[in-house]
């Protein structure tokens, strides 16, 4: 079973995003900040990582460049999802190829998530 961590510091998104992807038979770990969702994937690298654009603590683009300096989290897939459409110039930038706008709908995420895990 594939582990993915989901970041973002909105706690109904969170749960509406593990909801979404429960099909996907995936072990999904949360967490509410991009500090604690860098701690998870530097201590157990998951297979990819899902992150909000904005949020309170370490911003979408600031985890993915603090992933980029660790050599077991460098190769992580992320997909970041907001409504900024100066964020996905800032991911396509960073090398993130998987951008949702907002939140994006149910099957668009299953679908960027399925692309993302190969």
């Amino acid at each position: 079973m594939k582990r993915i961590i989901i970041a973002d510091d909105d706690a109904m998104v969170l749960r509406s995003v593990v909801r979404v992807l429960k099909p996907l038979s995936l072990d999904i770990a949360t967490a509410s900040d991009g500090t604690i969702a860098l701690a998870m994937a530097i201590e157990n690298p998951p297979a990819l990582l899902i992150t909000d654009g904005e949020m309170r603590k370490m911003h979408g683009p600031e985890l993915i460049r603090e992933l980029r300096k660790v050599p077991a989290t460098t190769n992580i897939p992320v997909i970041m999802c907001s409504g900024n459409s100066n964020l996905e110039e800032i991911a396509t930038t960073l090398g993130v190829p998987f951008f949702s706008k907002g939140r994006g709908l149910p099957k668009d995420l299953i679908s960027l998530v399925q692309q993302a895990l190969g």
